[in-house]
């Protein structure tokens, strides 16, 4: 069955971001962080509209299960059906508010929702910096490729091409009576 098309969708995966992994990559070996007191993992790939890990993990809610959908109009209905389940728990616990047990119980949610935005926050930062760190990597790479590469000819070139190669690498040149420091 073809998929229709799920209006205001990059609206709708905002409100339900926390339910999105956007770089699964990065979690690789780490998935039981999202859940640590889990007491197994499940996956489900190609989970469509979710009606299954959604049910599991009600059914089994000390099991952390991840679903996977390459299709953006399923997953959104997948993790809106996820989300509206922890509404229906939320709204059953908040019912029952009077009990000691459901006032732990929110009172852990909310630790536990805290935590997750922290982490998710610190990751997300953590992911940025490896990416200015191999951008500057790979820029550095390109200018000693390019070094190496005016050196092999370099007693080919006049004086003045000397200098002009010179000028064009080095960025600063500081002597201090000792050591000469180059800045490429």
């Amino acid at each position: 069955m073809r998929m229709r098309k799920k209006p205001n969708l990059s609206a709708r995966m905002e409100r339900c971001g926390r339910m999105l992994i956007s770089d699964p990559k990065s979690m690789r070996g780490r998935w039981r962080e999202l859940f640590p007191a889990a007491r197994a993992l499940g996956l489900e790939i190609g989970c469509g509209k979710g009606r299954f890990s959604a049910e599991m993990a009600e059914r089994n809610p000390d099991v952390l299960y991840i679903a996977l959908e390459r299709v953006p109009d399923a997953m959104i209905v997948a993790m809106e059906r996820c989300q509206a389940k922890i509404g229906k728990l939320t709204a059953t616990l908040a019912d029952n508010a009077g009990s000691i047990a459901a006032k732990y119980i929110v009172n852990e949610i909310e630790k536990l929702d805290l935590e997750y935005n922290s982490l998710r926050k610190k990751m997300l930062a953590a992911s940025a910096d490896e990416r200015r760190a191999a951008v500057q990597l790979k820029n550095a790479m390109e200018k000693r490729e390019e070094i190496n590469r005016l050196l092999e000819n370099f007693e080919n070139f006049s004086a003045a091409e000397r200098n002009q190669i010179a000028k064009d690498v080095l960025t600063e040149c500081v002597w201090d009576g000792e050591t000469l420091f180059l800045k490429l």
